[in-house]
């Protein structure tokens, strides 16, 4: 009787269509997990504690939130004669860096140099903004005084600058105390503090008396002899 061959197992690797296992046992990784680890890059090192208030004067808002993210950096450290990077912000009018630095739990915005605040700072300079956001502030106390016992308000009226007293006036938190210099001033942003609708009724009537001049100069133009 003949004998018919055996018919041999086929085993793993034997077929050249089958990929079959590795010398470790484990599938080969996949193309497109490979290219998503060679994508992602890590964050650059944060930029060092002494960059902080250098970036604050440039208004680089990169490099000071670099500065925040290093476990070194004290916010509320302070350059040779006192001033913090929050201080510098505010006196120059840096919107942006206030803000971020404001979102720092740990920034102090009370702190001052011989009694003078980031609020003041931005108060003198005529900074509406940055007095805005500082006030958007529960921590900051708009009512300290600095070495002369001037406070923020009196700050705004004794400086002319009329749109920050009206901010001043209109947080709750301010004592409102009225200035012996630049009463009136005072006297004014109180009233439009109080009476909105009576200041936009006002200023669109000085608008409209201001039209109706430029109209009357430009007929006499025209028809003057």
């Amino acid at each position: 009787m003949e004998e018919r061959p055996t018919k041999r197992s086929r085993r793993s690797g034997d077929d050249p269509n089958d990929g079959g296992d590795d010398d470790n046992g484990s599938a080969p990784a996949s193309s497109s997990s490979s290219s998503s680890l060679s994508s992602s890059s890590p964050l650059p090192p944060p930029a060092s504690p002494g960059e902080l208030i250098s970036a604050v004067f440039r208004g680089d808002a990169a490099t000071v939130a670099s500065a925040l993210r290093n476990p070194l950096t004290d916010p509320n450290m302070t350059d040779q004669i006192g001033n913090t990077a929050l201080m510098h912000a505010a006196m120059i009018g840096h919107s942006p860096v206030v803000k971020m630095l404001l979102a720092d739990k740990r920034v102090d915005p009370n702190m001052t140099q011989h009694g003078v605040t980031a609020l003041m700072r931005a108060v003198r300079n005529g900074h509406a903004p940055v007095v805005k956001l500082l006030l958007a502030d529960e921590r900051v106390n708009p009512n300290i005084t600095d070495e002369d016992g001037d406070t923020a308000l009196r700050n705004a009226a004794a400086n002319d600058h009329a749109p920050v007293l009206e901010l001043l006036l209109a947080d709750h938190r301010t004592i409102r105390t009225r200035p012996g210099y630049r009463g009136d001033l005072y006297d004014a942003a109180l009233f439009n503090v109080k009476y909105p609708r009576h200041a936009r009724f006002k200023g669109l009537v000085r608008a409209m008396v201001a039209f109706r001049r430029m109209r009357l100069r430009a007929a006499q133009a025209v028809y003057a002899p």
